[in-house]
């Protein structure tokens, strides 16, 4: 990943991050209604007098606001994300999840798992694949790892996420790198990005330190580093 790339890419996180911190943000694709009349108010609902000062808390707790943000363990995380469903339907039935039909899976040479195709050849034959890094909260480990998601080879095809069948799987590799020349934490992963042109296998992503970090597949790992003082969790900046 050269110079150009890396920048595309943080500039993209940044982008992200404003649209999502924006509520007015729109779906993407949905055009602002026009001519719409307003949304009636029940006839209880008070009036908003345009002269009412914001309710402001008397005193915020700085040290305590800080430390539930930057809290990036799963209960902090969970606690960000809100209730659940079931929180709000105590009494109620479990809550549906859709089915999502998976072919089913069978074993080739060496153990190695597909869904498509077959039957399993010795020769490789044309081959192609597709790995990247998944970001997740936990409470031992750095929270990245390495899975295929796409992966073409033998006359068979396999598309579900799994670890690599030749290793490197968890965590990611890169890790080792990352540890050896931060000489520090890298704290908890909480944002990433991901090439989107021809052949982009690689990635950045952002720890709760400061820390930007690039990854890639087997093939080309492109571990790489890099510390920002702005995005560090705790910053004022």
């Amino acid at each position: 990943m050269n110079r150009r790339q890396l920048v595309a890419a943080i500039a993209s996180l940044a982008c992200a991050a404003v649209w999502l911190a924006c509520p007015c943000a729109a779906e993407e694709g949905e055009a602002a209604p026009r001519d719409t009349a307003p949304e009636a108010k029940p006839d209880s609902a008070p009036e908003a007098n345009p002269d009412a000062k914001p309710q402001v808390p008397a005193k915020v707790d700085r040290a305590a606001a800080m430390k539930e943000i930057s809290d990036f363990t799963p209960a902090g995380m969970n606690r960000r994300f809100g209730p659940d469903f079931k929180f709000y339907n105590p009494k109620g039935p479990a809550e549906p999840f859709p089915d999502v039909y998976l072919a089913p899976v069978k074993t080739g040479g060496g153990g190695r798992h597909y869904e498509l195709g077959g039957p399993w050849t010795n020769g490789s034959g044309d081959y192609s694949s597709t790995q990247g890094q998944v970001l997740y909260a936990t409470t031992k480990g750095p929270g990245v790892d390495r899975v295929t998601t796409l992966e073409w080879s033998n006359g068979c095809y396999s598309e579900r996420p799994e670890p690599p069948w030749w290793g490197g799987f968890m965590p990611e590799p890169c890790v080792r790198e990352w540890n050896g020349a931060t000489r520090s934490s890298l704290g908890r992963p909480i944002a990433g990005t991901r090439g989107m042109g021809p052949w982009s296998n690689c990635g950045i992503y952002v720890f709760s330190n400061g820390w930007l970090v690039t990854a890639g597949p087997a093939s080309r790992p492109r571990c790489g580093h890099t510390r920002s003082k702005s995005i560090r969790a705790g910053s004022r900046r």
